[in-house]
């Protein structure tokens, strides 16, 4: 017995060492656009040149920086780290590092790899659209080619990095496919591709204050363009992201699709969706085909501002006993246009499958054709709505007998209080703070509408301010487009009070 406790103190010591060495072999080195390979990749003398080199030299726990300057080459990442031990490719000074490829090569590749982590780079891809050439998803004669394109990886974190462009076609500027247990965070993406930000058949993916620009022009593969889509994906984290489309193109912005099978527990809160011009927009969807359903899905504290039209949300096919919950949503439309603010729906060629939203409340609803309208189907139907506010809307609810209760509950009011948000000072901002007219109204004594001032992390709201957004600079800087400054493009005219007890 004594033999045997020794050999196991043995391997115990054998499996400490061999850790202990894991982190002392960590290792730093570093690319330039002006390195050698044939150097030591050190710091100040002798940086290594391209990524493929490096590829051969790291190892769990090193760290590769890319000096400033332009990168004519993929990052094609074919190295993992381990639990604990991530390797990480990072740009000595945020934004400084370019990483720049011509269609049809993306600049991040990251294809059946683990541990890895990403920050302060910008990839861009100069894409390809040829409007002579016939666009499927089938790529006749046009590859689809992503921006950042991720797929079977695990344990990939990007932060602070920005993706401009992508083919076009069925491509997205950031694609994750079969991607698990990964954080994006503090990112921006623009440019031509049919979606910006793609998931598809991920699970337990956090996304949170990313900036999502849909460009176009739209070149056809896929269904209708849109800023996200979590496709076939499940436990999925969508928190303080904006979308945004300054184009005429009609688009959808944050939405679910369960397309070749069920999915479960997607939770957006905190996001903003504007769009400026379109008419036929879809702001927050939860979607599933003939067959399949989404449920359990959350919408809460979002901002959807419709400048030309549409519908700030939508929900076709949801689970009808763990369907949607909208709650403390704000929905801003344009008054006297034929928008609608929550849409239920089924799928036209699954008139047996039932639909149905779970719960709808404590939102606010202002400028629509109807507020939250239900199409003729049986099938479809809204199980609870209570303690909403609708103003300057031309009918509260559309087809009601579908809903409980039919008509406006105790606590609802119709087109009788005024929010009265404030524009003149905050310009759109407004619509991010809950205004005095709407405070402690709502279920419980919490408010009515939105607040999106503060940081989420992992699902729980904390103390720190969003504004001015993190990315601003950059942001700026690589696309000319402010997510903060009305004056470029975002939403506040000015942040005086906003953060102290003189905020109204």
């Amino acid at each position: 017995m004594r033999y045997f406790k020794n050999f196991l103190l043995l391997i115990a010591a054998v499996l400490l060492a061999l850790t202990a060495a894991v982190e002392v072999q960590a290792a730093t080195y570093y690319v330039a656009p002006g390195g050698h390979d044939g150097s030591a990749g050190t710091q100040k003398k002798y940086p290594w040149a391209t990524f493929t080199h490096a590829m051969r030299h790291l190892r769990p726990g090193d760290t590769l920086y890319l000096k400033n300057g332009t990168y004519n080459q993929s990052l094609n990442i074919t190295v993992s780290g381990a639990k604990g031990h991530l390797i990480i490719f990072a740009a000595v000074n945020d934004g400084k590092a370019v990483v720049s490829t011509l269609y049809p090569a993306s600049p991040l590749s990251i294809v059946h790899q683990s541990y890895i982590e990403v920050e302060g780079i910008n990839f861009r891809n100069s894409g390809k659209y040829d409007p002579g050439v016939y666009c499927a998803t089938n790529g006749r004669n046009y590859a689809d080619v992503d921006g950042l394109h991720l797929y079977h990886d695990d344990h990939i974190t990007l932060k602070r990095v920005i993706s401009r462009g992508s083919s076009g076609c069925n491509s997205a500027v950031i694609s994750l496919a079969a991607v698990s247990h990964s954080l994006i965070e503090d990112c921006a993406a623009a440019g031509q591709g049919r979606v910006v930000f793609n998931m598809l058949g991920c699970r337990f993916i956090t996304v949170r204050r990313c900036w999502l620009n849909w460009t176009g022009p739209f070149t056809g593969g896929g269904d209708v363009p849109s800023v996200l889509q979590i496709y076939d994906s499940s436990h999925v984290l969508f928190e303080n992201n904006i979308g945004v489309n300054y184009t005429s193109r009609n688009t959808d912005f944050f939405g679910t699709w369960g397309h070749y099978g069920s999915i479960s527990h997607n939770t957006v809160i905190g996001n903003i969706a504007y769009m400026q011009k379109a008419t036929n927009v879809g702001g927050l969807r939860d979607d599933a085909g003939c067959g399949h359903a989404a449920s359990k899905t959350i919408f809460s504290n979002n901002v959807t501002i419709l400048g030309g039209g549409g519908n700030g949300a939508d929900s076709i096919n949801a689970g009808p006993e763990e369907g949607t919950v909208f709650k403390n949503n704000t929905f801003i439309g344009r008054p006297g246009s034929s928008g609608n603010g929550i849409v239920l729906r089924n799928i036209g060629d699954c008139p047996q499958q039932k639909a149905a939203v779970k719960d709808i409340y404590n939102n606010s609803f202002y400028g629509f054709s109807h507020a939250v309208a239900a199409d003729s189907s049986g099938n479809n139907y809204l199980l609870a709505h209570d303690y909403n506010n609708f103003y300057n809307v031309g009918f509260c609810f559309h087809n009601p007998n579908f809903m409980t209760p039919a008509g406006l509950n105790s606590h609802e009011l119709c087109n009788t209080h005024n929010p009265a948000y404030d524009t003149e000072d905050y310009g759109k901002g407004a619509y991010l703070m809950v205004p005095k007219a709407l405070k402690g109204r709502g279920q419980g004594g919490a408010d009515i509408g939105a607040s999106i001032l503060y940081q989420y992390r992992d699902g729980v709201l904390t103390s720190k301010p969003l504004w001015p957004w993190p990315m601003e600079n950059r942001i700026v800087e690589e696309f000319g487009l402010s997510p903060t400054w009305e004056a470029r493009g975002g939403f506040w005219r000015s942040l005086k009070g906003v953060y102290s007890s003189r905020a109204k």
